[in-house]
């Protein structure tokens, strides 16, 4: 019999426990910093094929899930073919919406350790009880002991809106779904006023676009001229081949403009354009859709009533118990609410502008894309077509699987054809699971600005200071620890004080005044809000880009010398997650490159040599007018 001598001392926090000969300490949320630690982030990133594999296949168990001799898709089906369970936070699986996929894999990955090192006991030093909660039972299924130890975090200021987020989700479901309808009606009452598109337009080539909004070109948008980040020279081709085109605007909160501006912008669109028409899709919303709204939201709320306690007995005592919160949320809160105002909203919105010769969506598998392409093919037998504009990631769940949903009910709710756009995303969506009879290759009409670029120069005299780019993504939490590091590099190479920062946030970071003013106090920065394509990258040394941005392929194509920032307590997102060298841990590993930026160019260079078809990129477009002709 092998005995287990081994003691495994977890630390989440900056506590420095004893240890004795035997014991290993491991660190929750950070990397390690010498040989006699393990990091759960990392091993979460050298094992995660494994991971995955577990994490899926209790999806799959999971939705075969016997309630009341139903399986748990049919079950919560409001009308015997689309099953709301397809628009929950569970099968949208966002690593933005649902924190706890990062926390259930780390759980998977203290359980593999128990097992791996032959452990008799482990100890959790932390300040989270319920987390320890949960931890002690997967221990003690073990045949382990355990002890917690609390240890006091930090004190956290929260913003306002910060303490209103947590006051909300502690507040019962049913309150959570009927303050959210509550908000939604208040929040977008502006885009709600203005006006929908009234019938179906007759033309002979005729496309429906559901897009963002905004990421415009401003200057172009005050002339009264759509342009787009999202679908770069596609306005034009479509304009070329005459089409007549149904614009249909997804909304998002961002510094490009207000809800008003946006719908002021949307009205000069429609005085300015002959062959395109715009609106927001929150004007398809109207007060007589409250009925069914609410109707649905009650037989739901009872639905999981019904099925509260198959589904809690099935998650408790295992790892998989932290994503209860988002399920249930998903079925009887506000996401539930939300989830049935977009059924309803999109329904109406399909039932004007179906009679188009195709439907174009940017495919991210948010829950509002389910309904909006069950209502297209229910409507329509037209071909819908989602197009992943963006690189594709390791971790985004997302797009996970999505071989296997089409061969089930769900293939109801999937795209026609799912449009990728480069070797890039064929590799990682394979990793992933990949329809190839669902898949076309298009242009990467994000992107294709790139091949007009000439690589990046930079020429300034010696004593310079250097211009160093910062590129957030949209999550304030990984920003907040972007913005962190560089304090942390300050503090510990005071030679780079005089470097000039420029900060270019994410479109949706709307909070990024207010941390550059907390953590950049006493720099220099600039904030910008140009797109990425449109500052003047001549003026730059270096970029500092926080991992789950996917803009680091942008400066890859630009020879743009750049880092990836590792985020210790999250999923690493990056599409160059292949790349180990270009990834960062500590200010001391930036302060090597920073003092060696053309053997960064020369590594970037070697890259691009190997792999130069990452995206297509021709102008003309050929396979994406192949692909429309085969569907035709």
């Amino acid at each position: 019999m092998t005995t287990r001598s081994i003691r495994l001392v977890v630390v989440d926090g900056d506590d420095q426990p004893v240890l004795e000969p035997q014991d290993i300490k491991v660190l929750w949320s950070d990397y390690a910093r010498s040989s006699q630690e393990i990091s759960i982030p990392h091993y979460i990133e050298s094992h995660a094929d494994g991971l995955c594999a577990k994490y899926f296949t209790w999806l799959e168990q999971f939705t075969q899930l016997n309630i009341k001799n139903q399986q748990l898709e049919s079950f919560f089906s409001l009308n015997e073919e689309f099953s709301y369970y397809w628009s929950t936070l569970t099968s949208e699986k966002s690593y933005t919406k649902s924190p706890s996929i990062y926390l259930l894999f780390k759980i998977l990955a203290l359980e593999e350790m128990i097992t791996q090192y032959s452990t008799r006991e482990v100890v959790f030093i932390a300040s989270d009880r319920r987390l320890a909660v949960i931890i002690e039972q997967i221990v003690r299924l073990k045949k382990c002991s355990f002890i917690f130890k609390y240890h006091k975090a930090a004190v956290k200021h929260y913003s306002v809106h910060q303490y209103f987020k947590k006051g909300f989700y502690a507040l019962p479901l049913l309150l959570r779904g009927v303050f959210r309808l509550l908000i939604f009606l208040w929040k977008y009452r502006v885009l709600m006023s203005s006006p929908a598109f009234r019938q179906q337009q007759h033309h002979s080539k005729q496309i429906t676009i559901i897009s963002p909004f905004p990421g415009v070109d401003i200057s172009k948008a005050k002339k009264g001229q759509y342009q787009s980040s999202w679908w770069g020279s596609l306005h034009q081709l479509l304009k070329a081949e005459g089409y007549f085109v149904n614009w249909v605007f997804m909304y998002f909160d961002s510094l490009q403009m207000s809800r008003s501006e946006s719908v002021q912008i949307q009205q000069l669109f429609n005085l300015k354009s002959q062959h395109e028409r715009f609106c927001s899709v929150y004007s398809f919303f109207s007060f007589k859709l409250l009925v069914p709204i609410v109707r649905d939201y009650i037989r739901l709320y009872i639905k999981f009533w019904q099925s509260r306690a198959v589904i809690r007995k099935h998650m408790q005592h295992s790892p998989f118990s932290v994503l209860l919160s988002d399920f249930e949320d998903s079925m009887a809160g506000s996401a539930a609410l939300m989830n049935i105002v977009f059924y309803h909203v999109f329904q109406s919105c399909v039932s004007r502008v179906s009679n188009a010769q195709y439907c174009f969506y940017l495919m991210e598998n948010q829950n509002w894309e389910k309904t909006l392409v069950y209502h297209w093919k229910k409507a329509s037998h037209q071909p819908i077509i989602g197009f992943i504009h963006a690189s594709i990631r390791a971790f985004d769940f997302r797009y996970a699987q999505l071989n296997k949903k089409y061969q089930t009910d769900e293939a109801i709710c999937m795209p026609t054809k799912i449009a990728i756009h480069g070797d890039d995303s064929n590799i990682n969506l394979s990793a992933l699971g990949m329809p190839k009879d669902q898949v076309i290759h298009v242009e990467a009409l994000r992107y294709q600005y790139l091949s007009q670029l000439k690589p990046h120069q930079r020429k300034k005299k010696d004593d310079a200071p250097l211009q160093i780019a910062v590129l957030t993504g949209m999550e304030e939490s990984v920003t907040i620890y972007q913005c962190q590091f560089i304090q942390r590099l300050i503090q510990i190479a005071p030679e780079f004080k005089n470097v000039h920062f420029l900060i270019k946030p994410h479109p949706g970071l709307v909070s990024i005044h207010q941390m550059a003013k907390q953590y950049f106090q006493g720099l220099n920065y600039t904030i910008t809000l140009e797109p990425f394509n449109q500052i003047d990258l001549s003026t730059i040394d270096f970029a500092i880009i926080e991992n789950s941005s996917t803009i680091a392929m942008e400066c890859l194509y630009m020879q743009l010398p750049f880092c990836l920032l590792s985020y210790p307590k999250g999923f690493n997102l990056s599409s160059l997650l292949r790349y180990s060298s270009l990834f960062i841990r500590s200010p001391d590993e930036l302060v090597t490159l920073l003092k060696d930026i053309p053997t960064v160019k020369t590594y970037l260079q070697s890259i691009l040599a190997k792999d130069r078809a990452l995206f297509y990129l021709d102008q003309n477009m050929p396979r994406l007018k192949n692909a429309l002709k085969a569907l035709a």
